[in-house]
């Protein structure tokens, strides 16, 4: 499944700086928004921490 262009938005935020009230602040939109986005992201990438994605993210 295809991530969301929000979902996106939210993945390039979190590369930049993984933090996630970073990320909530850059987007305008609350940290349990920003959690809610993530599981969504996880399932859809297949993976279960935040290292794990941003070794993804990374390559």
């Amino acid at each position: 499944e295809a991530l969301s262009l929000r979902e996106q938005e939210v993945l390039l935020a979190f590369r930049d700086n993984p933090k996630l009230k970073v990320v909530a602040s850059r987007l305008r939109i609350s940290t349990n928004t920003v959690k809610n986005h993530f599981k969504s992201i996880y399932r859809k990438l297949d993976v279960s921490s935040q290292a794990e994605l941003l070794s993804l993210l990374h390559g």
